[in-house]
């Protein structure tokens, strides 16, 4: 029965954590030299963008990056099936920790092909 009530609550957050649209934080256009790359609102220079990769291969490549980014997964897996409790939201957060870390990920992934 709890494995029900885990998809059940699955499927009915799922939707929820919608308003963070990844491509609203980096958005890709075709514009007239080319494509037009913006960060939020702000459109980025040839130079922006190359130190944007730089870094973004920079980070993803840290052991540090990779230790804090594994034991946030673990702490939000642990919180979705080892602690979550019926009503005490521990499912939800874990969910959106790993949406957030999800949308992180994606993100980086995006400027470093650029």
């Amino acid at each position: 029965m709890n494995w029900l009530r885990q998809y059940l609550a699955s499927r009915l957050i799922r939707g929820l954590f919608a308003p963070i649209d990844p491509n609203e934080l980096l958005r890709i256009t075709p514009g007239l030299d080319g494509v037009a790359v913006y960060l939020g609102k702000r459109e980025l220079s040839d130079g922006d963008i190359q130190n944007l990769k730089n870094e973004a291969k920079m980070l993803t490549g840290n052991e540090a990056w990779k230790i804090v980014t594994a034991e946030l997964r673990r702490d939000a897996e642990e919180k979705m099936v080892m602690k979550a409790l019926p009503g005490d939201g521990q499912l939800i957060f874990g969910k959106a920790m790993l949406y957030n870390l999800k949308v992180i990920d994606d993100t980086l992934e995006r400027i470093k092909s650029l």
